[in-house]
């Protein structure tokens, strides 16, 4: 993943934090950094869809603890059809995966914060970008 031109470590799996007004959601998901955002998908009647849907506000992880990137950012649900065909290649390319017919809700986080580090040379390498 890049973020801010940093090169931030690759996984295939992000964690996705849903934050609801009483208690703390958690799920894995696969889904990919394209054009300044953390892309996923998911079933219309799972229990993230619908977490998402009263509280959008979530933060995303990496698989990979060693070379951590925590996303904090809101999630949208995104219809555009041509969206979720931009999506496609990526998603062939990293997973072997088309991300589905675009029957299914397609997810865009968008980042308020993201935290990096590098787990042997931290706190040196902590780093925290900030966006608009």
């Amino acid at each position: 993943m890049n973020v801010g031109g940093h090169r931030c470590c690759e996984t295939n799996r992000g964690r996705i934090d849903e934050c609801t007004k009483r208690t703390r959601r958690c799920a894995v998901v696969w889904g990919l950094w394209f054009d300044g955002a953390f892309w996923f998908g998911t079933g219309s009647n799972t229990q993230k869809a619908r977490n998402l849907a009263k509280n959008p506000n979530c933060i995303v992880g990496t698989q990979n603890a060693a070379e951590a990137v925590i996303l904090e950012g809101v999630a949208e649900m995104i219809t555009d059809t041509a969206m979720q065909k931009k999506l496609e290649r990526p998603s062939l390319k990293k997973y072997g995966l088309s991300g589905g017919d675009g029957s299914e809700p397609l997810f865009r986080v968008t980042p308020k914060r993201i935290f990096g580090f590098i787990e042997k040379s931290f706190p040196k390498t902590a780093t925290r970008w900030t966006f608009d």
